[in-house]
């Protein structure tokens, strides 16, 4: 998924860190995420973990509504460029633009909300299609403030990197106890700040106890010549303010006690301090094993606690102070084992990742026409869309699909369980893309102007995209190749033709290559594997079943070679003496598939007779020519046939990849990335023998 995290800044602060944590955790697990913002001290930490950071052209905290709308502006243009998947913001000024940025084809806008807010605004608020409250109270509070279907909401507490948050192993100073308090230092949230620093001093004697208030903002002042006080009174540094911290775990490692709220309180336990709940919203006192279940119904934050006073903060303490080390440590352990049951970043990522598919799923057309070359000869073209029909049983049963064919009649055993019409038939077309959601193109590399049908075959498909734009349907592009493209014209068209499409992905990095060049943006074009490398292979006992009928007797015993051609004559004639050596001077026998039927069938046949040995094999099954790749007799496939070298791949079998088109590197691309052996064209005899010895050498090995 490709994720857009919306918040005003990136200043330290609950909502703020979580954010971090949140796109951290999600860009961990392979998802693409950006985080628009105006920045701050946090901002480092994302770009470390590959997160892409972005800023507005105006600051969010900005008041001029002039600022505003040129925000706006920028978000529905980044929402083009980018095609995001999702766009989750975090604050109400960023759900705002959402909602006034309006719907995206096939993107879902949430937001998160992380705290109670006035209702008096109501009508300017926005919650998002689908919403996510961090905990049960604030659930309850967006339905009775702002009357929100329950249904709507999913609770999904905060969560914590507790690789991060772990405690020091180094022992702490014998007879010393250090209290920490971290939050925002804003009239909002310093009640306890303020309640600290006096009983502190008072405690100082007793238990020899320093404090360290972390956090900046428009309190500090106060705070800071409070604690100059008391600093003075006893001659030595008692309380001390850091201002804002861009890494507070290193403190949270020094404290005995930490004093404060919601995250800050988890990640300071994480790190092995024992924990007081107080502030702005309530005192909810030592955080034990009887009480956490209540407050983690409200995100550890005290609302619906008692005020917070000097009195019952300071008796708190007193009781965390008294208690045995070994007392404090067995408490300390067991409410981390229960934060890291229902705390942990990871828990918080994954519920995160599922309310997304649930609100893609909602933004999924509920019926797909998909134009390409199945049904015209071509295995890896029947391939791809049987691939593409499997995918979307599994992921996306509610979609329907139509899907184009040379004939429907002959075809529908091929394609079972989904409409197949007439590629040629301009009325089936027609009323097919006025029934369809969306036009797809269906993987296989169908813009293009190289292949025996030349601009024909090109515009072709263009004039489909034409078809769909006239229906006004978002066209999508699923796994494709792109080119060659010969000529400034066919560039132009589709360069053009594409700019507008809701969703592309490419199969390979030249084809990306290729459309930027067109003048799309980077962030349009995605790469995503073709859908073949998702097939499983036959099973090998039917594998065996039919090898064994096709093989004659003079092969018995032999080793074999998979062999699927592609049209050309000087690596045909290379191809030929190569697997003549081999059967002559090794015993190897080929095997032969004809992915194409029209062009590789007489191929095949040619090459078979010419080598004087070897049987061509049924080629209509992926999942059986896999399986017939993965048998233990065979010791290698040689291809010129993208999906040979594809299936070679899932079968786990070394391959030999022969460039057949010098204007097209798709083929010695993909063997390259997945460790093939590559032979550019042309290519003699002793080339492939040499490719193919090293092959079996490490086969023998």
């Amino acid at each position: 998924m490709k994720v857009l995290l919306l918040i005003d800044a990136l200043t330290p602060g609950g909502a703020e860190t979580h954010v971090v944590t949140l796109a951290r955790s999600l860009a961990s697990k392979g998802h693409t995420v950006s985080v628009l913002s105006d920045g701050g001290a946090l901002e480092g930490r994302l770009i470390d973990s590959g997160v892409r950071c972005l800023h507005p052209p105006c600051p969010f905290g900005g008041a001029a509504w002039q600022g505003f709308w040129r925000n706006l502006r920028f978000l529905k243009r980044l929402g083009q460029e980018q095609s995001y998947d999702i766009f989750h913001a975090h604050t109400r000024r960023t759900a705002l633009l959402l909602r006034l940025m309006g719907k995206r084809p096939f993107a879902a806008r949430l937001v998160t909300c992380h705290a109670r807010f006035s209702p008096r605004y109501r009508r300017l608020s926005y919650w998002g299609e689908r919403t996510v409250a961090v905990s049960d109270d604030l659930r309850e509070h967006l339905c009775d403030a702002f009357f929100l279907p329950k249904e709507q909401i999913t609770i999904i507490p905060n969560g914590i990197d507790l690789d991060e948050f772990c405690p020091d192993e180094r022992p702490k100073a014998a007879g010393a106890a250090h209290v920490v308090f971290a939050s925002r230092l804003d009239e909002d949230c310093s009640a306890a700040a303020f309640a600290l620093i006096p009983i502190i001093d008072r405690l100082r004697a007793k238990y020899n106890v320093t404090l360290t208030i972390a956090g900046g903002g428009g309190c500090y002042g106060a705070l800071s010549a409070l604690a100059k006080k008391v600093n003075a009174r006893h001659g030595a540094t008692i309380v001390r303010l850091t201002g804002a911290l861009e890494q507070v775990a290193p403190l949270f490692r020094t404290a005995d006690v930490f004093v404060g709220v919601s995250r800050a309180a988890l990640e300071a336990l994480g790190c092995g301090a024992a924990v007081i709940l107080a502030g702005d919203e309530g005192f909810g006192g030592v955080l034990t094993e009887e009480n956490f279940d209540r407050h983690f119904a409200a995100n550890f934050c005290c609302r619906g606690e008692a005020a917070i006073s000097e009195g019952a903060l300071e008796q708190a303490l007193t009781h965390l102070l008294s208690m045995p080390q070994a007392d404090r440590s067995r408490l300390i352990g067991a409410l981390r084992g229960r934060i890291a049951e229902r705390c942990d970043a990871r828990i918080m990522a994954e519920a995160t990742e599922e309310v997304y598919r649930k609100a893609m799923g909602e933004h999924l057309p509920r019926r797909v026409l998909i134009g390409g070359y199945a049904g015209c000869g071509n295995l890896g073209d029947d391939a791809i869309l049987r691939c593409l029909i499997d995918r979307a049983r599994r992921e996306f049963p509610s979609i329907s699909l139509c899907a184009t064919v040379a004939d429907p009649k002959s075809a529908q055993a091929g394609f079972d369980g989904i409409d197949l019409i007439r590629r040629t038939s301009l009325p089936s077309l027609w009323h097919e893309m006025g029934r369809a959601d969306a036009f797809a193109l269906g993987g296989g590399c169908l813009l293009q102007n190289c292949s025996a049908h030349g601009n024909r075959s090109l515009a072709y498909y263009l004039g489909l995209l034409t078809l769909a734009r006239l229906h006004r349907r978002p066209i999508l592009l699923l796994s494709n190749g792109i080119g060659p493209l010969e000529g400034r014209l066919p560039r132009w068209l589709v360069g053009r033709a594409l700019r507008r499409a809701a969703r592309i992905s490419v199969r390979d990095e030249q084809s990306r290559r290729l459309l930027i060049s067109l003048g799309l943006s980077e962030g349009t074009v995605r790469l995503e594997d073709d859908p073949v490398l998702s097939l499983h292979p036959a099973d090998k006992g039917v594998a065996a079943h039919v090898l064994s009928l096709h093989l004659p007797s003079e092969s018995s015993g032999k080793a074999l070679i998979a062999v699927a051609p592609r049209p050309n004559e000087v690596q045909e004639a290379a191809l030929i003496g190569a697997l003549r050596s081999l059967w002559k001077t090794r015993g190897v026998y080929p095997l032969f598939f004809a992915f194409d039927k029209a062009q590789d069938a007489p191929l095949c046949e040619r090459i078979r007779a010419a080598v004087g040995a070897g049987s061509i094999l049924p080629c209509e099954d992926e999942r059986m020519i896999a399986a017939l790749f993965a048998h233990e007799r065979v010791g290698a496939v040689i291809s010129g046939r993208l999906h040979a070298l594809i299936l070679a791949h899932v079968a786990k079998k070394e391959a030999v990849a022969l460039c057949c088109d010098a204007r097209d590197g798709k083929v010695s691309e993909f063997a390259a990335s997945v460790g093939q052996a590559v032979l550019p064209l042309p290519s003699t005899a002793e080339d492939i023998l040499r490719s193919l010895d090293g092959i079996i050498n490490r086969q023998d090995e």
